[in-house]
């Protein structure tokens, strides 16, 4: 692991410790000595996220995807702060993108939590027969806690359907 990463691990350990103006300095230093590295864009906006500040994790980490588009967490950490700030629209556009790029690259990490929060987001947009298909990708027991709330598939599978009257 090169310096700068050593770097950004212990910027984030810090916010841990609730050292988020430490962390800041630390990761800020490894970006301006790094301008073109995403990790420290990624992390810097973890830090913000960690903090609740969900427009400047976003800000953040758009700079993170220019300098990187092909990677996956990138659109993940970004759909997840675009939902804790209830732009629901944004984050079913960056799922759908996230999607689109794990199949693009022959991967399935994040790809049945970027079916369950598009759901959860569609939920949030009233597009319920989304929902409904979403959650078919969605293993029976997932959920999750967000939005200050637990969220699972079979909850979004229950709206859904008496929305929509079946």
């Amino acid at each position: 692991m090169s310096n700068a990463e050593n770097r950004l691990v212990s910027a984030f350990y810090l916010t841990e410790k609730k050292q988020y103006s430490e962390a800041l300095d630390i990761v800020n230093s490894v970006i301006s000595e790094n301008p073109e590295w995403f990790k420290g864009y990624h992390v810097k906006a973890k830090v913000y996220a960690r903090q609740k500040l969900w427009n400047d994790a976003v800000d953040t980490v758009d700079e993170a995807i220019r300098l990187n588009k092909n990677e996956p967490m990138l659109y993940f950490s970004r759909a997840r702060w675009l939902i804790q700030s209830h732009l629901f629209y944004e984050a079913v556009n960056d799922l759908t993108c996230l999607i689109e790029l794990e199949e693009k690259l022959n991967d399935t990490y994040y790809l049945e939590s970027a079916y369950f929060f598009r759901a959860l987001a569609s939920s949030y947009l009233g597009n319920y027969e989304d929902v409904l298909a979403d959650c078919d990708k969605v293993r029976d027991d997932y959920s999750m806690y967000t939005l200050n709330k637990p969220h699972s598939k079979v909850d979004l599978v229950s709206l859904a359907t008496k929305q929509l009257g079946k």
